[in-house]
């Protein structure tokens, strides 16, 4: 025997439970946030952003408990209101001349097409150079003028100069111009090459 399939319609119940009324939400304008910040001794206040001027804005029983003088009329209705409403709180930044802080803006240079006229210039060619082609008057130069044949230890550079010039020399030395030796570093002699 074949039986049959009954198909039940269920009904999907609504819910008649209406959900709690929502809080009202207060909006504090930024410049009686800045103005309440002020009078509780924050410096600059009006560089802090929506959002950080909101979390101190949370944070006002906190401060009141810490204030010492006393609020003028505004102030205070403002911090009762900020009190009673918790943490439904916002910024209201719909005032332009209020609004949040720029970040400085940066200048554009605008490309010239015009040819420069050259002028001398102080650069390389015309900076004196000494015998290893470090510019005369710089403490690499110095330190040039220091070796010789005989040897100098860092430690003597140090004191002559006030610093330490260990890449300056290895650079000298894979140049071949400067060798290590027991007692210091001394200018490396030229070898005599035989004719041929």
């Amino acid at each position: 025997m074949a039986t049959k399939k009954t198909s039940k319609k269920t009904s999907k119940k609504t819910s008649t439970r209406k959900s709690a009324p929502k809080a009202s939400v207060l909006a504090v304008t930024r410049k009686a946030g800045i103005s309440l910040m002020k009078t509780f001794g924050f410096t600059a206040p009006h560089k802090l952003s929506n959002e950080k001027l909101l979390m101190r804005l949370h944070k006002t029983g906190q401060y009141m408990e810490a204030f010492d003088g006393t609020l003028s009329g505004a102030n205070q209705e403002l911090v009762s209101a900020i009190i009673a409403a918790g943490d439904n709180i916002c910024v209201d930044a719909s005032d332009p001349a209020h609004a949040e802080p720029k970040a400085p803006a940066v200048k554009k240079t605008k490309k010239t097409t015009a040819k420069k006229t050259a002028k001398p210039s102080a650069t390389k060619s015309s900076a004196e150079k000494d015998r290893f082609g470090n510019r005369v008057g710089s403490k690499a130069a110095t330190v040039n003028a220091m070796l010789s044949r005989k040897p100098i230890t860092m430690a003597g550079i140090k004191e002559a100069v006030g610093g330490t010039y260990y890449n300056h020399i290895n650079a000298l030395i894979k140049r071949g111009k400067v060798k290590k030796t027991a007692e210091g570093y001394s200018l490396r002699l030229k070898s005599k090459k035989p004719p041929k």
